[in-house]
């Protein structure tokens, strides 16, 4: 994962997103957020990635509250916070005892106030003291829930998370060419350690917050990837509406010739679902969310289209890589 973009991938454009764990194998090469709206005077703004080639949308840290994010706050915030939930646990219950040495992470966790923190940037946490201002020494800890129910929207989940915040105002954006947004992202990456499918999976949440002037209309949000599943050149995609959920899977029974970094015969597939999305306009007489329901209470949007982009150089000029933000 990586602060500021283009996820999955390292910085000198190696997959990182290895299936299963130390073999060598990638099932994806890359993916990113994207988003795009239309102001008051129906001027695009957007912000997207792809591989970080052609340059940046995003960049670290917290939007300030005269809408900017100066150099020294995306140095601060160029971090990615690392907690086990175990760790945590032991935490709060051992902050106090002699000895005990709080983890890096925790005791420098970016939350209001944090003396031991040189950015707060609102990560979530349970203020044991109800002062208002995070200190793990007095037993305060990040989100996760341990001793009620969890709000997905808030704590912190899984059995190891990652954490860190972005913006789009830190600079131009270089990637799409488009105007900022003024939004601020809150991602949370997780996943858990179990005895079943579930452990074979990787969970990624996205808080938007629009700091900017503008109220926006005709907002479009993406999960963006480039699947590569093993070896990139016989893979196809499809989608399956009822699940929300996009997929990549082997052209053939054997993927490539069994090489280094292929999977050989009886390839797996890989598929990215979304499980929350925001709310759907009320009343538009359609079943956002596949359930069997129009207009139900709350209706979130989920998965509303599946479009794939063909690579530079191939098919039509018009479905080849974005180059312009009109392109993404």
């Amino acid at each position: 994962m990586n602060v500021g973009g283009g996820n999955w991938i390292d910085l000198e454009s190696n997959a990182s997103y290895e299936v299963p764990k130390g073999s060598g194998i990638h099932s994806f090469f890359s993916s990113a957020f994207w988003i795009g709206a239309k102001d008051e005077a129906e001027q695009l703004h957007l912000a997207a990635m792809q591989f970080r080639q052609s340059g940046m949308d995003y960049w670290p840290g917290p939007i300030s509250a005269d809408g900017t994010v100066s150099v020294d706050v995306c140095i601060e915030n160029d971090r990615i916070y690392k907690l086990n939930r175990w760790a945590v646990d032991e935490c709060r219950h051992r902050f106090n005892e002699v000895g005990y040495v709080i983890p890096t992470d925790i005791m420098e966790w970016p939350a209001t106030g944090n003396a031991n923190s040189a950015t707060h940037a609102n990560a979530p946490f349970f203020d044991v003291d109800g002062n208002g201002i995070y200190d793990a020494t007095t037993g305060d800890y990040p989100a996760f829930a341990f001793d009620g129910p969890t709000n997905r929207g808030y704590h912190l989940m899984g059995d190891q998370c990652l954490w860190w915040v972005e913006n789009d105002v830190g600079g131009t954006h270089t990637e799409s060419g488009a105007d900022s947004l003024g939004i601020e992202l809150h991602w949370m990456a997780y996943a858990y350690a179990t005895c079943d499918v579930l452990n074979d999976q990787t969970f990624y949440r996205i808080n938007v917050i629009n700091k900017g002037t503008h109220n926006y209309h005709d907002a479009y949000m993406a999960v963006w990837a480039d699947p590569d599943l093993g070896f990139a050149q016989d893979d196809y995609v499809g989608c399956e509406v009822m699940r929300n959920l996009g997929y990549v899977y082997n052209g053939f029974d054997v993927d490539g010739t069994g090489g280094p970094q292929q999977y050989g015969a009886h390839p797996p597939a890989a598929g990215i679902g979304i499980l929350q999305g925001p709310r759907a306009p009320e009343n538009d007489g359609i079943d956002n969310d596949h359930d069997g329901e129009v207009d139900e209470w709350l209706e979130p949007l989920m998965m509303s289209r599946f479009l794939f982009h063909n690579n530079s150089g191939q098919g039509n000029p018009a479905t080849q890589n974005p180059n312009t933000g009109q392109d993404y």
